[in-house]
């Protein structure tokens, strides 16, 4: 090995050297070690985990479009609605539910209690509900 060609410190030739000669020795009578896998599941186990997950997402799915069909988007002609687009437009619509009823932001501090004012606002949208 040459010093100037690496530029290393004697030290760390020292030790370039001697581990490049252990793994020299010890590789002409090592083998590969084999790869180990994990102990699969057994296949009714698998089918009934894929089996609760899709009815997981199919309940999620479900509870979304129910979102999409509740809540007013425009423009109306993007197709279909993301499931953050959806979160983000029921929020604002939320907020703006809470401005047409009069009721404090709740990120606010406010002196009332927050089920009064609550209860009081959903009793005047059902009011104006009836009313329409």
């Amino acid at each position: 090995m040459d010093v100037a060609k690496y530029n290393l410190r004697l030290s760390s030739l020292r030790n370039r050297t001697e581990t490049e000669r252990r793994s020299e020795d010890a590789g002409a009578d090592r083998q590969p070690k084999p790869r180990t896998r994990p102990a699969p599941l057994s296949r009714y186990r698998r089918k009934t985990a894929n089996a609760r997950e899709r009815g997981r997402m199919q309940d999620v799915n479900a509870a979304f479009e129910q979102l999409r069909r509740v809540i007013p988007q425009f423009p109306e002609d993007r197709g279909r609605v993301t499931k953050i687009t959806t979160l983000n437009l029921a929020l604002n619509y939320i907020k703006a539910l809470r401005d047409v009823l009069g009721l404090p932001d709740p990120s606010s501090s406010s002196t009332a209690s927050p089920a009064s004012s609550t209860d009081e606002g959903i009793n005047a949208l059902m009011m104006n509900v009836e009313l329409v």
